[in-house]
Protein backbone atom coordinates (compact mmCIF):
# COMPACT_ATOMS: atom_id res chain seq x y z
CA UNK A 1 0.00 0.00 0.00
CA UNK A 2 2.90 2.45 1.21
CA UNK A 3 4.49 1.90 -2.52
CA UNK A 4 1.29 2.51 -4.15
CA UNK A 5 0.89 5.60 -2.23
CA UNK A 6 4.64 6.22 -3.13
CA UNK A 7 4.07 5.89 -6.99
CA UNK A 8 1.07 8.27 -6.91
CA UNK A 9 3.09 11.44 -5.43
CA UNK A 10 5.87 10.70 -7.81
CA UNK A 11 3.62 12.06 -10.09
CA UNK A 12 4.21 15.86 -11.09
CA UNK A 13 2.49 18.39 -8.59
CA UNK A 14 1.34 15.94 -7.27
CA UNK A 15 2.95 16.41 -3.39
CA UNK A 16 2.22 20.12 -3.56
CA UNK A 17 -1.35 19.56 -4.25
CA UNK A 18 -2.01 17.28 -2.04
CA UNK A 19 0.02 18.54 0.34
CA UNK A 20 -1.78 21.69 0.27
CA UNK A 21 -5.16 20.17 0.46
CA UNK A 22 -4.45 18.77 3.33
CA UNK A 23 -3.26 21.49 5.64
CA UNK A 24 -6.06 23.68 3.77
CA UNK A 25 -8.58 20.77 5.14
CA UNK A 26 -7.18 21.15 8.77
CA UNK A 27 -9.53 24.08 9.98
CA UNK A 28 -12.60 21.69 9.96
CA UNK A 29 -11.02 19.19 12.13
CA UNK A 30 -10.16 22.50 14.34
CA UNK A 31 -12.77 25.03 14.03
CA UNK A 32 -15.46 24.16 15.71
CA UNK A 33 -13.65 23.56 18.96
CA UNK A 34 -11.19 26.10 18.37
CA UNK A 35 -14.56 28.74 18.46
CA UNK A 36 -15.43 27.33 21.72
CA UNK A 37 -12.45 28.16 23.23
CA UNK A 38 -12.01 31.44 22.27
CA UNK A 39 -15.58 32.16 23.30
CA UNK A 40 -15.42 30.22 26.72
CA UNK A 41 -12.41 32.45 27.25
CA UNK A 42 -14.12 35.68 26.86
CA UNK A 43 -17.38 34.84 27.87
CA UNK A 44 -17.19 31.74 29.87
CA UNK A 45 -20.99 31.18 28.42
CA UNK A 46 -21.22 27.98 27.12
CA UNK A 47 -24.75 29.10 25.02
CA UNK A 48 -23.05 31.48 23.16
CA UNK A 49 -20.25 29.15 22.28
CA UNK A 50 -22.86 26.60 20.85
CA UNK A 51 -24.89 29.30 19.00
CA UNK A 52 -21.84 30.39 17.03
CA UNK A 53 -20.51 27.18 16.16
CA UNK A 54 -24.52 26.28 15.02
CA UNK A 55 -24.66 29.38 12.60
CA UNK A 56 -21.39 28.60 11.35
CA UNK A 57 -22.59 25.27 10.41
CA UNK A 58 -25.58 26.18 8.90
CA UNK A 59 -23.97 29.31 6.78
CA UNK A 60 -21.31 26.37 5.15
CA UNK A 61 -24.53 24.57 4.67
CA UNK A 62 -24.88 27.62 2.08
CA UNK A 63 -21.56 28.82 1.20
CA UNK A 64 -19.92 25.26 0.14
CA UNK A 65 -22.74 24.17 -2.50
CA UNK A 66 -22.68 27.79 -4.31
CA UNK A 67 -18.67 28.05 -4.17
CA UNK A 68 -18.60 24.58 -5.98
CA UNK A 69 -20.58 25.76 -8.68
CA UNK A 70 -18.86 28.94 -9.28
CA UNK A 71 -16.10 26.66 -9.70
CA UNK A 72 -17.63 24.73 -12.25
CA UNK A 73 -18.51 27.74 -13.69
CA UNK A 74 -16.06 29.89 -13.44
CA UNK A 75 -13.04 27.99 -12.34
CA UNK A 76 -11.14 26.99 -8.97
CA UNK A 77 -8.41 29.84 -9.22
CA UNK A 78 -11.46 31.82 -10.04
CA UNK A 79 -12.77 31.12 -6.50
CA UNK A 80 -9.87 30.44 -3.98
CA UNK A 81 -8.48 34.08 -4.71
CA UNK A 82 -12.06 35.40 -3.43
CA UNK A 83 -12.24 33.29 -0.57
CA UNK A 84 -9.02 32.43 0.92
CA UNK A 85 -8.41 36.31 1.19
CA UNK A 86 -12.00 36.95 2.50
CA UNK A 87 -12.31 34.19 4.95
CA UNK A 88 -8.52 35.03 6.25
CA UNK A 89 -9.48 38.55 6.81
CA UNK A 90 -13.27 37.87 8.41
CA UNK A 91 -11.61 34.75 10.65
CA UNK A 92 -9.01 37.42 12.03
CA UNK A 93 -11.87 40.37 12.34
CA UNK A 94 -14.04 37.52 14.36
CA UNK A 95 -10.65 36.79 16.50
CA UNK A 96 -10.36 40.51 17.14
CA UNK A 97 -14.22 40.93 17.84
CA UNK A 98 -13.87 38.36 20.80
CA UNK A 99 -10.59 39.11 22.01
CA UNK A 100 -11.18 42.77 22.68
CA UNK A 101 -14.97 41.81 24.00
CA UNK A 102 -16.97 43.99 21.38
CA UNK A 103 -20.33 43.19 21.07
CA UNK A 104 -21.73 39.96 21.08
CA UNK A 105 -23.72 40.28 17.84
CA UNK A 106 -20.73 41.42 15.76
CA UNK A 107 -19.41 38.01 17.00
CA UNK A 108 -22.13 36.23 14.42
CA UNK A 109 -21.49 38.65 11.50
CA UNK A 110 -18.01 37.89 11.54
CA UNK A 111 -17.99 34.53 11.96
CA UNK A 112 -20.94 34.37 8.87
CA UNK A 113 -18.97 36.34 6.95
CA UNK A 114 -16.11 33.64 7.63
CA UNK A 115 -18.04 30.67 6.92
CA UNK A 116 -20.17 32.53 3.46
CA UNK A 117 -16.45 32.20 1.80
CA UNK A 118 -15.91 28.07 2.93
CA UNK A 119 -15.05 26.05 -0.19
CA UNK A 120 -14.90 22.18 0.13
CA UNK A 121 -11.51 22.03 -0.08
CA UNK A 122 -11.42 18.09 -0.20
CA UNK A 123 -13.55 18.46 -3.12
CA UNK A 124 -11.12 20.93 -4.96
CA UNK A 125 -8.20 18.59 -4.06
CA UNK A 126 -10.01 15.70 -5.49
CA UNK A 127 -10.68 17.64 -9.11
CA UNK A 128 -7.14 18.63 -9.26
CA UNK A 129 -6.06 14.70 -8.94
CA UNK A 130 -8.10 14.46 -12.22
CA UNK A 131 -6.34 16.86 -14.14
CA UNK A 132 -2.95 15.39 -12.63
CA UNK A 133 -4.05 11.78 -13.70
CA UNK A 134 -5.94 12.10 -16.59
CA UNK A 135 -10.14 10.62 -16.23
CA UNK A 136 -9.25 7.76 -18.44
CA UNK A 137 -6.80 6.33 -15.57
CA UNK A 138 -9.41 5.17 -13.45
CA UNK A 139 -7.67 2.77 -11.19
CA UNK A 140 -4.64 5.59 -10.64
CA UNK A 141 -7.65 8.06 -9.65
CA UNK A 142 -9.23 5.87 -7.23
CA UNK A 143 -6.24 5.56 -5.69
CA UNK A 144 -5.79 9.24 -5.17
CA UNK A 145 -9.41 9.36 -3.52
CA UNK A 146 -8.01 6.56 -1.22
CA UNK A 147 -5.19 8.29 -0.27
CA UNK A 148 -7.13 11.39 0.29
CA UNK A 149 -10.09 9.93 2.37
CA UNK A 150 -7.06 9.08 4.26
CA UNK A 151 -5.58 12.32 4.98
CA UNK A 152 -9.38 13.52 5.43
CA UNK A 153 -9.86 10.50 9.01
CA UNK A 154 -5.80 12.44 9.86
CA UNK A 155 -7.20 15.81 9.82
CA UNK A 156 -10.32 14.37 12.22
CA UNK A 157 -7.71 13.08 14.52
CA UNK A 158 -5.48 15.00 14.76
CA UNK A 159 -7.09 18.49 14.43
CA UNK A 160 -9.14 18.37 17.49
CA UNK A 161 -5.98 17.54 19.65
CA UNK A 162 -3.91 20.32 17.70
CA UNK A 163 -6.52 22.86 18.82
CA UNK A 164 -6.54 22.01 22.17
CA UNK A 165 -2.85 21.94 23.10
CA UNK A 166 -2.52 25.39 21.35
CA UNK A 167 -5.40 26.69 22.96
CA UNK A 168 -4.00 25.98 26.39
CA UNK A 169 -1.05 28.76 25.24
CA UNK A 170 -3.98 31.13 24.29
CA UNK A 171 -8.11 31.15 23.75
CA UNK A 172 -7.05 32.37 20.34
CA UNK A 173 -4.75 30.63 19.69
CA UNK A 174 -6.75 27.43 17.67
CA UNK A 175 -8.67 29.67 15.66
CA UNK A 176 -6.02 31.50 14.21
CA UNK A 177 -3.51 28.54 13.57
CA UNK A 178 -6.73 27.07 11.56
CA UNK A 179 -6.79 30.43 9.89
CA UNK A 180 -3.43 30.00 8.86
CA UNK A 181 -3.16 26.51 8.00
CA UNK A 182 -6.13 27.52 5.53
CA UNK A 183 -4.33 30.82 4.28
CA UNK A 184 -0.76 29.37 3.13
CA UNK A 185 -3.15 25.78 2.23
CA UNK A 186 -5.47 27.13 -0.15
CA UNK A 187 -3.13 29.99 -1.91
CA UNK A 188 -0.37 27.25 -2.81
CA UNK A 189 -2.63 25.73 -5.95
CA UNK A 190 -2.84 29.36 -7.07
CA UNK A 191 0.72 28.61 -8.01
CA UNK A 192 0.24 24.86 -9.20
CA UNK A 193 -1.10 25.86 -12.83
CA UNK A 194 -0.87 22.55 -14.13
CA UNK A 195 -3.68 20.85 -12.17
CA UNK A 196 -5.91 23.44 -12.24
CA UNK A 197 -9.24 21.61 -13.88
CA UNK A 198 -10.92 23.37 -17.07
CA UNK A 199 -14.12 25.59 -16.42
CA UNK A 200 -17.33 22.58 -17.47
CA UNK A 201 -19.10 23.58 -20.27
CA UNK A 202 -22.39 22.77 -19.12
CA UNK A 203 -26.11 22.89 -19.94
CA UNK A 204 -28.44 24.33 -17.02
CA UNK A 205 -30.54 22.01 -15.37
CA UNK A 206 -32.54 21.93 -12.20
CA UNK A 207 -31.26 22.46 -8.65
CA UNK A 208 -30.69 18.67 -6.99
CA UNK A 209 -31.91 20.03 -4.50
CA UNK A 210 -35.20 18.91 -5.19
CA UNK A 211 -33.86 15.59 -6.81
CA UNK A 212 -35.44 13.04 -4.20
CA UNK A 213 -32.36 11.29 -4.30
CA UNK A 214 -30.29 13.60 -3.06
CA UNK A 215 -32.66 14.35 -0.07
CA UNK A 216 -32.29 9.98 1.07
CA UNK A 217 -28.60 11.24 1.11
CA UNK A 218 -28.75 14.84 2.07
CA UNK A 219 -31.34 14.59 4.94
CA UNK A 220 -29.92 12.11 7.37
CA UNK A 221 -26.47 13.00 6.63
CA UNK A 222 -27.55 16.40 7.49
CA UNK A 223 -29.09 15.24 10.66
CA UNK A 224 -25.12 13.33 11.43
CA UNK A 225 -23.59 16.50 11.08
CA UNK A 226 -25.73 18.26 13.57
CA UNK A 227 -24.45 15.88 16.25
CA UNK A 228 -20.75 17.11 15.92
CA UNK A 229 -21.19 20.53 17.25
CA UNK A 230 -23.68 19.38 20.35
CA UNK A 231 -20.64 16.67 21.23
CA UNK A 232 -17.96 18.79 20.86
CA UNK A 233 -19.77 21.25 23.25
CA UNK A 234 -20.54 18.50 25.67
CA UNK A 235 -17.29 17.36 25.74
CA UNK A 236 -15.19 20.69 26.49
CA UNK A 237 -17.85 20.98 29.28
CA UNK A 238 -17.40 17.39 30.45
CA UNK A 239 -13.63 17.70 30.75
CA UNK A 240 -13.45 21.46 32.15
CA UNK A 241 -16.46 19.71 35.10
CA UNK A 242 -13.87 17.08 36.29
CA UNK A 243 -10.85 19.44 36.10
CA UNK A 244 -9.23 18.32 32.95
CA UNK A 245 -9.71 21.04 30.61
CA UNK A 246 -6.42 19.79 28.50
CA UNK A 247 -8.15 16.73 27.22
CA UNK A 248 -11.20 17.75 25.17
CA UNK A 249 -9.00 17.42 21.97
CA UNK A 250 -7.67 14.41 22.63
CA UNK A 251 -11.46 12.62 23.62
CA UNK A 252 -12.71 13.68 20.23
CA UNK A 253 -9.58 12.57 18.14
CA UNK A 254 -9.72 9.38 19.61
CA UNK A 255 -13.69 9.32 19.19
CA UNK A 256 -12.57 9.96 15.42
CA UNK A 257 -10.33 6.73 14.81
Amino acid sequence: MLETYKSLLGVPGAFRISFSGFIARMPAGMDSLAIIFIVLGAQQKYAIAGALTGVAALTTVVSAPFWANQSDKRGQRFVLRIAVPARTIAMFSFIALVTFEAPIWSWFVAIMCAEATSVSVGSFTRRRWISMLGEEKSSEVNTAYSFESALDEIVFITGPVLATAISTISPSAGLILATAFFLIGGSLPLTHQESTPPVLQREEHPPLIWNRAVHSVAIPMLLIGGCFGPINLAIVAFSREHGHPAIPGLLLGMGSV
